[in-house]
């Protein structure tokens, strides 16, 4: 089932969440997105579908589609359907077996090949540990930050190799900007930043990114638990982040800080077949 109501999806969506937290908190605050833009093209495509026992959900705009826990079958129903209305697709993301059916229903739709990109791993946080604190300190982000924050996501963006475009990332921005869910790390000019967004009694931090040569000095490990400090001042119960397997450094950053492994995903990319 299609869903043009973000309240709708969200309560269809939320029994196939209910067991995968780390899930819950990041399709939860991918729906408060696009409930305060709705007004934004192209239109978002939000589907559930249940076959039998088999479940699963799909979200897209002009990134990824998510496919979290999603079953095999219903990924493939989700695929069959997406590729109805929106037959180009750069990525999809989510548990490896709903995206690997999402992906092989999708390459018999549109003929496109499919490739494995990406490892991701969701981490928790309730009980912080103490770190050692870098030089500096971290403050809010102004108005006077937006180009400096623009200029470095799309920095952040590239290296992380990122299937977003740069106006999905200058729109990302743009959208948490308004949230003040930037902090920023200065020593005393800006070194770091990274975002979060608060989702209920949970938080999430993305978008951790440090100069380049400002690098290895503790900056991210302290403005990261900055954020976790002052969320859970706030009232936030858990935090939540998400890293690519691949990167032992920030792995190792928020391992330090406290954090812990709660899941992984997939990304997977679609390209030309070799000959067309």
């Amino acid at each position: 089932m299609r869903h043009a109501d973000p309240g709708a999806f969200l309560a269809a969506a939320t029994p196939l969440l209910a067991s995968d937290p780390a899930a819950q908190v990041f399709i939860t605050s991918w729906v408060d997105g696009w409930r305060t833009q709705t007004h934004l093209q192209p239109a978002v495509y939000a589907a559930t579908c249940t076959l039998g026992e088999s479940r699963g959900l799909a979200l897209q705009r002009e990134g990824p589609v998510i496919v979290a826990n999603s079953r095999p079958d219903a990924a493939a129903a989700l695929a069959r359907d997406l590729a109805e209305v929106r037959p180009a697709l750069h990525s999809v993301i989510g548990e490896s077996v709903g995206c690997e059916a999402f992906a092989e229903a999708w390459s018999r739709c549109t003929g496109c090949a499919w490739r494995s990109a990406m490892r991701l791993r969701h981490h928790l946080l309730v009980e912080p540990r103490d770190v050692p604190r870098a030089p500096g300190a971290m403050r809010p982000a102004d108005g006077a930050d937006l180009p400096w924050l623009t200029q470095h996501a799309l920095a952040f963006a590239r290296e992380a190799e990122l299937p977003d475009s740069p106006r999905q990332v200058e729109t990302s921005v743009m959208r948490r900007f308004a949230r003040n869910g930037f902090r920023i790390w200065t020593d005393p000019l800006p070194v770091a930043f990274a975002g979060y967004i608060d989702v209920g009694s949970d938080a999430r931090i993305g978008m951790v990114y440090t100069l380049r040569d400002r690098r290895r000095r503790g900056y991210a490990t302290s403005l990261v638990a900055s954020i976790v400090r002052e969320r859970i001042a706030a009232g936030v119960k858990r935090v939540f982040l998400t890293t690519d397997v691949a990167n032992p450094t920030s792995n190792a950053v928020y391992a330090r800080i406290g954090f812990r492994p709660v899941g992984d995903e997939v990304r997977i990319d679609f390209v030309a077949r070799s000959g067309t």
